[in-house]
This record gives structure tokens, sequence and C-alpha cells, in this order.
């Protein structure tokens, strides 16, 4: 079992910050797990503590944002705005 908030609070977001998340993008409350697809959380991944070494941080900052292939599959409940960024 994840604990999401955990995450998006070890990512450095406040509670209001996650409640403006999903204001933003026309999540439910209930909805909050579907903010570690969101590319606020993907860039906020650099501000979590140091999982991998140094190499692997830099080419991390080579890569992009994409909306992860589980959003688009038909019944997933995550349909936040940032689908339309992707």
């Amino acid at each position: 079992m994840v604990d999401h908030d955990a995450m998006l609070v070890l990512a450095g977001f406040s509670n209001a910050e996650i409640e403006a998340l999903l204001t933003a993008h026309q999540l439910p409350d209930h909805g909050r797990y579907c903010l570690l697809f969101s590319p606020e959380f993907f860039k906020a991944i650099e501000r979590m503590p140091r999982f991998s070494s140094l190499d692997d941080l830099e080419r991390m900052k080579r890569v992009e944002w994409e909306v992860h292939p589980f959003l688009s599959l038909p019944g997933f409940p995550c349909q936040g705005k940032f689908m339309d960024t992707g």
C-alpha cells in the first residue's frame, strides 16, 4: 500500500498546495493519488531525498514529463486536466 499523501509531502507539497493542485487539475479529493502522475510531481522529484547516484540525477534532468500510459486506459480514474498537456 502506498501512502500517496506522504509521497506528496516528501516531494515538498503542503496540504494547501495539494488542494490547489486538485482544483487546478479538476480532480476530486479522493483522486489525490492522481497527482503522482502530474507534471508538478515529476518536477518535485528533484526535491525528494536522494535515492540515486549523482549520475542518475544528471541523466534525469534530460527526461521530459509525459502522460503516463495508464492515464489513457479506458476507465482509469485519473482524468485530470494535466491529461491535456502531454
